[in-house]
């Protein structure tokens, strides 16, 4: 298991941790894109925004689904990794609750990258994301997987969207964990460790504080 899970940047804002990505990927294998998160009537454009991140690391073997009944068919054993993209959170967590997907991302022994939406459903729950997004599709079950230590994940943090965000954070915080990432910073899961690509500060929510703290300290602060 090695999981990237992505505050919402690319190109030149996450390079340490995307080119992080590419090495440990076998490029003999193609990559998975998985867009589901957005509308299909942009796929066109995310297949080329795809195409030109992975150049930026000298990648370009990927196969790019369209469908979450197309997803539910691919062998994922076949690819070197698992890119997960951004859009909705709601809309992306109801497309792989089909099919018996997330059980297969769960039993899935590789690479995942999760950018913004793609890196949220890792977390406890997506409910908070109502923030942010319109839950258009109405989803009821918000459940994540649920790889964080209990904590739920928020993207784009910057100083507008959390003083916006403030008084909802608090209130959540009371009894629920979440992790406020900006867009700069990327996490790192593996088997036997919990690291931060970035230098930009984090905030943590928790028993009704918001907490800003280093990304160099967050194994140490999260795993208590």
């Amino acid at each position: 298991m090695r999981i990237y899970l992505c505050g919402g940047g690319y190109g030149n804002q996450i390079s340490p941790a995307f080119q992080d990505f590419a090495n440990s990927i076998d490029q003999e294998k193609p990559i998975l894109y998985i867009p589901l998160a957005m509308d299909k009537s942009k796929y066109k454009d995310c297949y080329k925004w795809f195409k030109a991140e992975l150049k930026t690391v000298n990648l370009t073997y990927f196969e790019m689904v369209q469908s979450s009944e197309e997803l539910s068919n691919k062998n994922l054993s076949k690819y070197s990794a698992i890119y997960i993209g951004g859009g909705n959170t709601f809309q992306l967590l109801s497309e792989l609750k089909k099919y018996n997907i997330l059980n297969n991302l769960r039993n899935y022994d590789g690479i995942i990258f999760g950018g913004s939406a793609g890196a949220i459903i890792f977390g406890k729950d997506i409910k908070h994301c109502e923030l942010e997004e319109y839950n258009s599709i109405r989803l009821k079950d918000t459940t994540g997987l649920n790889y964080l230590q209990d904590y739920a994940i928020l993207c784009h943090l910057n100083d507008k969207n959390l003083e916006k965000n403030k008084d909802y954070l608090e209130k959540y915080s009371r009894k629920n964990k979440l992790i406020y990432l900006p867009e700069e910073d990327v996490i790192l899961l593996t088997g036997n460790e919990i690291i931060m690509f970035g230098e930009k500060d984090y905030i943590i929510c928790k028993e009704g504080k918001i907490e800003c703290h280093k990304p160099k300290d967050f194994k140490e602060k999260i795993v208590k």
